[in-house]
């Protein structure tokens, strides 16, 4: 337990952004910041595309993109939280390659993983 929260315990009936998030807490529990954050941001993308903006045709869409019409459908989003996600989960990803691991790294992840949780519960349902 972390923060009197469970880690990827998002709802009683896991989907899959429910494992996917249960997976990126895992990797954050076994002490990988880089594959936590990748998961991180992967599961964004999907719940953006899957959920948020399901029947809208975002093939074309980078990931600032996605959220930026995310952001314009849902004023809940905050689009300076979902925008740190992705370019947290970038310089992370970049220190990772180049061996430069920073101490704040598991902070950053287990703030994106709280929030990831959040936007999942609140996630249009299909």
């Amino acid at each position: 337990m972390i923060g009197g929260d469970r880690i990827g315990a998002v709802s009683e009936q896991p989907a899959e952004a429910d494992l996917a998030h249960l997976a990126a807490g895992r990797a954050y529990v076994a002490g990988a910041p880089a594959a936590a954050i990748s998961l991180c941001r992967a599961l964004l993308e999907t719940i953006l595309r899957d959920h948020y903006l399901r029947g809208i045709d975002t093939q074309r869409e980078d990931m600032k993109g996605l959220i930026d019409i995310a952001v314009a459908r849902y004023d809940f989003l905050q689009p300076t939280r979902l925008h740190a996600l992705r370019l947290d989960a970038n310089k992370i990803l970049h220190r990772f390659a180049e061996r430069r691991p920073n101490v704040d790294d598991d902070k950053t992840v287990l703030g994106h993983l709280k929030d990831l949780k959040h936007y999942i519960e609140k996630a249009p349902r299909t």
